[in-house]
Formats: structure tokens, C-alpha cells, sequence
């Protein structure tokens, strides 16, 4: 029985990195969910203590370094802030 499938050899090590055509991916393809619909969740479920929740969440993201949920908590917070600002506005 063959498993040859006629198609290009697998090869490992630097000469299968070297022959790998680079793939398209999507600019969402690793995010999550969008800021302004976390802020709007948050908002709706906390009301102004949404800000300390993010805020929190942020902080400890620091603290174990996770830097992409940091960033991501960053936009969450920034949404939040403008949404708290526009309902005291209203």
C-alpha cells in the first residue's frame, strides 16, 4: 500500500520552511471579538463599574504578561470610556 499521493514530498527541517508558500490570511483571523461590542456588554452589565472591570482585567494581563489580552483590554477600555461619556452626555 502507498501513501505517496502524488502530490509534493513533506520534508522537514529548514528545506520544508524554505519550499512553504507563504499563506493569505485573514486581518480577523486572530482576533476576538470587536471592542465597541465588549464595551457594550460590559456597560450593559455593569453600568459605570464596567470601566473598573476592564480596567481589572487589563492589570492582570500585565501582571502575567499576556500582551495581546493587554492590548485587547486597552480597546476596551478606550470603547467603554467613550460609551460612558456619551450616556453622562445624554
Amino acid at each position: 500500500m502507498s501513501i505517496d499521493s502524488g502530490g509534493p514530498l513533506l520534508r522537514h527541517g529548514a528545506a520544508a520552511l524554505a519550499e512553504t508558500p507563504a499563506v493569505e490570511r485573514s486581518s480577523r483571523m486572530f482576533e476576538g471579538p470587536d471592542p465597541l461590542q465588549m464595551a457594550r456588554a460590559l456597560t450593559e452589565k455593569y453600568g459605570p463599574d464596567a470601566l473598573a472591570f476592564a480596567r481589572e482585567r487589563a492589570a492582570r494581563a500585565h501582571a502575567v504578561g499576556d500582551e495581546i489580552a493587554f492590548d485587547a483590554w486597552r480597546l476596551v477600555i478606550e470603547a467603554t470610556e467613550r460609551l460612558l461619556g456619551e450616556t453622562a452626555d445624554a
